[in-house]
């Protein structure tokens, strides 16, 4: 599908899990359109949050998405949404209805999202998932199923476009082709590598008529903006898969995660990071908001 680059003066927010928390995509999608259209003064904004899903961006919309003021938004949620860690459960009524209820779930989240970003005012295009690399030879089994599993919430993606009126860019069926000779996914099976973040980039301006030019490392312009935004994704991180209370009290969120860091209570290895950076940038979110907005202003305008 061939769409309009996006306006003049746009806002644009791209909502998503980890993939986009990554903020390794958006630069080079900023990078194309700078030199392009130097005087387009389009602002981008990172929303995504690893384990983030569209639960998540419902409950937090108006604090981390409506802020911005977004005239337009890319979204891109599946993998979490999933519940795919039930695919390695042997096979059941009980885990055929989990998984079902997730995705029953997922379904009405997004229909709500589409149009609670519609009633303000803002266009959309929806990334269907990326595919779930079931069939690579990596260290990490895969589950059973992942890429039929995913192949599903693509499709609801697509029927979402049509029935809501938005713009679709079908990241699930290109990447399904680009991986049988490009190994553009980890040995995790879900994230992109530093090559796939760029072979997204491709695909999103590809579908607006833009192309992003040859690969290379992402320009060190973004370095302070890129360092800003990762600290506040972090601690949307936190919220998201730790603190799990969304609208708790901040001072009652600083005390939990206070005593985690005291305790050393991480319950995986890989929260210490987010919890650590909870408890030290928490407090300085608003500053994280602003330096982000300077940053941008100063180094990528």
């Amino acid at each position: 599908m061939r769409m309009n680059r996006f306006p003049n003066n746009s806002r644009v927010v791209f909502i998503g899990d980890s993939i986009t928390a990554a903020n390794i995509t958006l630069p080079y999608v900023i990078h194309a359109y700078k030199p392009q259209y130097p005087d387009s003064k389009i602002r981008f904004f990172n929303c995504g949050v690893a384990g983030g899903t569209s639960a998540f961006a419902l409950t937090s919309y108006e604090a981390d998405i409506l802020r911005y003021k977004p005239t337009h938004a890319v979204i891109s949620f599946g993998i979490n949404d999933s519940n795919r860690d039930l695919l390695s459960k042997p096979r059941s009524a009980e885990r055929d209805s989990l998984l079902l209820n997730a995705y029953e779930g997922y379904k009405v989240n997004m229909y709500n999202l589409v149009k609670r970003l519609q009633a303000d005012g803002v266009q959309i295009t929806l990334l269907t998932p990326a595919p779930y690399d079931e069939y690579s030879d990596t260290a990490i089994p895969a589950f059973r199923g992942g890429f039929a599993l995913m192949q599903g919430y693509a499709e609801y993606v697509r029927n979402l476009a049509r029935e809501t009126g938005v713009e679709v860019i079908d990241i699930h069926s290109t990447v399904s082709r680009i991986i049988q000779t490009d190994p553009v996914i980890s040995a995790d099976r879900i994230h992109p590598t530093n090559h796939g973040y760029f072979v997204l980039a491709r695909v999103i301006l590809a579908a607006q008529g833009i192309d992003v030019g040859e690969e290379a490392p992402v320009p060190e312009y973004f370095s302070r903006w890129h360092s800003y935004v990762a600290r506040l994704r972090k601690v949307l991180a936190a919220e998201c898969m730790i603190v799990n209370d969304f609208d708790l009290p901040t001072e009652e969120k600083m005390c939990l995660m206070r005593t985690r860091v005291k305790n050393e209570d991480w319950i995986q290895p890989v929260f210490e990071s987010f919890i650590r950076h909870y408890v030290n940038d928490k407090p300085n979110e608003a500053e994280l908001y602003r330096m982000i907005d300077i940053s941008y202003d100063e180094d990528i305008f």
